[in-house]
């Protein structure tokens, strides 16, 4: 027969079997268990209201094989490769959240009037445009009001092409307006509207695996790399950050109205100062998922 401590104990023992049951049921108090993010999953920035997807963690192509080709290799849609996007290796990442879309002027706008950033030196269009002519300082400013950071060239990446090595954001098939605001060689601008950046998210057929827009053309956008043509032959494979030092800043995606299809493929690294406001050039934010 068995004693009341005995019993107590049995009871204390059960009833914390069955609590963890049902924390593991995600049932604990009547409150379903907040579910892991995953691919497709997004969360809004209480901030500046920016939505954010989210990019899960490992490893991704980075980079694309520098066959020694010729110019005249650009009329081969997709297959043209510049040196300083070479060699191709492979990366792991942490996982983290990065904007959906460019910053937009009203969002820009709210950390001016908080007094937390400069203004643009020019703008376009109305409050759904990218905000353009901002400095590299500036993008920072914003970011860490915005309680993001400019995301490195690696995660940039990592965003737009996902882990199949893809030449665009979309897929592998012809870069066209029907995918990105781009230059689409007849002379008359961006897909017909002159040179000048169109309100973000205007192409959705051209999403990332991961649900990013405007990561090929529209505005090029800042990533807080410093520039090394040769940087892919010496980076860390494990969440690298860039050079330590440098003259230019990276930038990527394409979108200056003088540039064509072979800028707005993933794997496409430019410079930029960090002092340059350009009609074209604007940025996006990231920041790290929770453990």
């Amino acid at each position: 027969m068995k004693s009341k401590r005995q019993t107590t104990v049995i009871f204390f023992v059960a009833a914390g079997l069955l609590a963890i049951i049902l924390i593991l049921a995600g049932r604990l108090s009547g409150y379903p268990r907040t579910p892991e993010p995953g691919i497709g999953s997004t969360q809004v920035s209480p901030k500046d209201g920016m939505v954010m997807v989210y990019v899960p963690a490992g490893e991704f192509l980075m980079g694309a094989e520098y066959t020694g080709e010729p110019q005249e290799s650009k009329t081969e849609r997709g297959r043209f490769v510049v040196f300083n996007e070479s060699p191709q290796h492979m990366v792991y990442l942490d996982a983290y959240w990065i904007d959906q879309t460019e910053v937009t002027q009203e969002m820009y706008a709210k950390c001016v009037a908080e007094g937390q950033c400069k203004e643009p030196s020019c703008s376009h269009g109305g409050d759904d445009y990218p905000v353009i002519c901002v400095s590299y300082i500036d993008s920072v400013d914003y970011c860490a009001w915005a309680g993001r950071q400019l995301p490195t060239e690696a995660q940039w990446e990592k965003a737009a092409r996902g882990t199949d090595g893809r030449i665009y954001p979309w897929g592998d098939e012809p870069a066209t307006c029907e995918y990105a605001v781009i230059n689409d060689g007849t002379g008359s601008g961006f897909c017909g509207e002159g040179n000048t950046v169109w309100p973000v998210g205007s192409k959705p057929k051209g999403a990332s695996p991961y649900g990013a827009l405007d990561m090929a053309g529209n505005a090029w956008e800042r990533v807080a790399d410093w520039y090394a043509t040769d940087y892919y032959e010496y980076s860390s494979l494990d969440n690298p950050t860039g050079p330590e030092v440098g003259q230019f800043r990276v930038v990527r995606g394409g979108g200056e109205f003088d540039y064509y299809w072979y800028d707005v493929r993933t794997t496409a690294r430019v410079t930029s100062r960090m002092s340059w406001r350009d009609l074209n050039l604007g940025f996006r934010c990231a920041t790290p998922a929770e453990p």
